[in-house]
């Protein structure tokens, strides 16, 4: 029960933080308009952004492996 207490906790916290990187550097790219930057390249920030979200997924996808298992 404990680990599955953890493991949702950090999901969450993973995926607000994520969102909130992302929410708040494409409202600071769409109020420059940078027109310099490569397509392809994206900020660091918005990088960070993904790689919380996808350490949510992550850690979703163990908190349901546990739960399964039980």
């Amino acid at each position: 029960m404990i680990i599955e207490t953890i493991l949702l906790t950090i999901a969450i916290l993973s995926t607000t933080v994520g969102f909130f990187y992302l929410i708040i550097n494409f409202r600071k790219i769409s109020a420059q308009k940078v027109e310099e930057t490569e397509e392809d390249e994206l900020p660091h920030d918005i990088s960070r952004a993904f790689g919380f979200v996808l350490l949510a997924f992550l850690f979703l996808t163990l908190l349901s492996i546990f739960i399964a298992l039980r």
